[in-house]
């Protein structure tokens, strides 16, 4: 198994998906969002303190939903497309997502962070090459990026602590965790809770 080592001015941390739409209340909201926002933050603020990149994504469309793409014919209704609508109550960042100026904010209108957006760029731009990935949902964006990320040659690290998911289709939202988390340590990256994080945080300061 992979141990990706932490170089703090070659690291960012991404936070995809802590909307209102994904982290609670909603039917489609993550029965750990709260929880796994909450990490985050814990996580984000040592990332802040060692001299890691913090970058928060949002995923919001166009009013007019043209850059939705192909998915349109995926996602069934209007109602469904315009909760994820820029602007809307539901597609804005949680309010409990501790945000910091310094932070980094990117829209984006696909499932995957690197497809229309300028992530990419703001990264390399950086000299960033490891990613520690945490957000909602596990199966779906966060596991759409990383392998994104993974292909372009990004080192990867998805969170086990600070990613959720919802039941989909039929499928406990445990099972899918579970499942998602197996398939990307055996094949794209590496797997680390948020004290395991920390850890490595505190070991390359030392260092």
């Amino acid at each position: 198994m992979v141990d990706i080592q932490i170089i703090p001015e070659k690291t960012a941390l991404i936070t995809i998906y802590f909307q209102n739409l994904f982290v609670e209340v909603h039917a489609i909201s993550a029965p750990g969002g709260l929880d796994a926002m909450t990490r985050t933050n814990t996580l984000a603020a040592a990332c802040r303190n060692h001299g890691i990149a913090v970058m928060h994504i949002a995923h919001q469309l166009r009013s007019d939903h043209l850059n939705l793409g192909v998915l349109s014919d995926v996602v069934p209704t209007v109602e469904s497309k315009r909760l994820l609508t820029g602007g809307e109550t539901t597609s804005e960042l949680h309010a409990g997502l501790d945000v910091k100026e310094s932070d980094w904010m990117v829209i984006k209108p696909r499932l995957g962070a690197f497809t229309g957006s300028d992530v990419e760029l703001t990264l390399r731009a950086r000299g960033i090459d490891t990613l520690i990935l945490a957000g909602i949902a596990t199966g779906v964006c966060i596991d759409t990026t990383a392998r994104q990320a993974a292909l372009l040659n990004f080192k990867v690290i998805m969170l086990s602590d600070s990613t959720a998911t919802s039941v989909i289709n039929g499928c406990a939202a445990e099972d899918l965790q579970r499942m998602t988390l197996a398939v990307f340590v055996s094949n794209f990256g590496q797997v680390a809770s948020v004290d395991q994080m920390i850890s490595k945080m505190e070991a390359a300061s030392i260092d």
